[in-house]
């Protein structure tokens, strides 16, 4: 039977010299050596070659392929079961992201708009839970653990209580709790850690909201002039804020005077 040079070989099926040489060291295929020292490929070795990248397709490790994938066909038949339930995982995994990308490209287009008019708008919130365990007097013992692996479904908040709302005027800086938030779907989804009462941890239920888009330059030190859009809102239409005032920080602009950090504020209200 022919046998051809490594050149040949590699011209013929496609694959590098390269990795004809990493799969003969593995001993995936078994060329023949002639007296010379150098190796000659044979139709055996090209099944091998091609068997062994229709494996490596299936995103089957080296290891598992030298192993005869775990010694049977049975073996290769539960790992393209496995394979099959990490594509479908995947493909859900793609589909929650495409929609989360459309969700923060409707509400960043929706937070544009509001800056630009300074309107407050009315809207229907859906559960959402921020986990705030800093705060704008420095860093607690609180954790982020396991919501900063979800971002984009998380996202960066703040709260402020409704005792805070209620109590400063004028310029009195509030205190402010940091952290991150997110819808309760995604956290439900990606079982992301809650304890009600612990690390600030607030669950804004589904009701009627008010929000607004404002733009400050100090993140840490907000004051009600800068919430007074959303305040005086709620006091000309006799709303009470039940939830004191929830934000996520939706960009920061790098100036040259200082960042400009882009906030959309929102109330629950009743």
């Amino acid at each position: 039977m022919k046998q051809i040079t490594i050149q040949q070989f590699s011209q013929l099926l496609g694959v590098s010299t390269d990795t004809i040489r990493h799969y003969r060291e593995l001993e995936l295929i078994r060329p023949i050596q002639a007296a010379n020292g150098y190796f000659l490929y044979r139709i055996e070795d090209a099944l091998g070659i091609l068997y062994t990248r229709e494996l490596r397709s299936n995103n089957l490790s080296i290891k598992s392929i030298q192993t005869s994938v775990c010694n049977s066909i049975t073996g290769y038949l539960k790992s393209l079961y496995e394979e099959e339930h990490q594509l479908i995982e995947q493909i859900e995994i793609n589909q929650l992201s495409l929609a989360r990308v459309r969700e923060i490209k409707d509400y960043i287009a929706k937070g544009v708009q509001l800056f630009a008019t300074g309107e407050v708008e009315v809207f229907s919130g859906q559960d959402t839970y921020t986990v705030c365990p800093f705060d704008n007097e420095g860093f607690g013992t609180g954790s982020l653990a396991g919501w900063t692996d979800r971002f984009p479904f998380t996202y960066v908040a703040l709260t402020i209580s409704p005792e805070e709302i209620r109590t400063k005027n004028n310029k009195e800086i509030y205190h402010t709790h940091l952290g991150c938030g997110a819808l309760k779907k995604y956290v439900d989804r990606f079982h992301l850690p809650i304890s009600q009462g612990q690390n600030n941890t607030i669950l804004h239920p589904e009701g009627k909201y008010i929000r607004i888009c404002i733009a400050v330059r100090n993140l840490l030190k907000l004051t009600p002039l800068d919430l007074e859009p959303i305040i005086s809102y709620a006091k000309a239409h006799k709303c009470k804020l039940t939830d004191g005032i929830g934000a996520r920080l939706i960009y920061i602009e790098r100036q040259l005077e200082g960042d400009l950090y882009y906030i959309m504020c929102w109330a629950l209200i009743e």
